[in-house]
């Protein structure tokens, strides 16, 4: 593994956090839930609408790590997993416009549907470069997990 404790790495660290944190927020300003969301019918398991900016902050906090470790590994072949890694965020942040943007709860599950797998896969390939960054995926696979049933009781609830 290469140096960490180097200034440049530890602004690198940063920096992936801070953009990671960034995407999610922007998404979010784009496509705010609005009063739309307040009036679906909702599960009984429905988080406070306030968990979900917190839980998401923490969650892009612990990507950016996890980027950051990947980066770090002196591994061949992580540009690969890097792509990987760069596709399933691609696909989380399309949730915000297809579900809040389009309004769209059916498009929001496929989303989360095609989403969970994809970083399964990601998680496994992150692994055989850091452990650590792999483990550093598992409270966003739990949620995402989580999301998935959720999307699919607001689709089945409002379809």
């Amino acid at each position: 593994m290469k140096n960490v404790y180097s200034f440049k790495s530890k602004a690198l660290l940063i920096s992936l956090v801070a953009l990671h944190i960034f995407a999610g927020f922007l998404a979010g300003s784009f496509f705010p839930p609005g009063p739309w969301v307040e009036q679906l019918s909702k599960p009984s398991f429905y988080p406070p609408p306030l968990a979900f900016p917190v839980v998401w902050s923490l969650l892009y906090a612990l990507m950016g790590g996890s980027v950051w470790l990947l980066l770090h590994s002196d591994k061949q072949g992580k540009g690969k997993a890097l792509l990987l890694y760069t596709s399933q965020l691609a696909v989380n942040l399309l949730f915000t416009p297809l579900m809040f943007g389009l309004r769209n709860v059916f498009l929001g599950f496929l989303d989360v549907l095609i989403l969970l797998p994809l970083l399964v896969v990601t998680i496994v390939v992150l692994y055989k470069f850091s452990p650590r960054a792999s483990l550093l995926q598992i409270p966003y696979l739990l949620w995402v997990g989580f999301a998935l049933t959720l999307s699919f009781s607001l689709w089945r609830l409002n379809s």
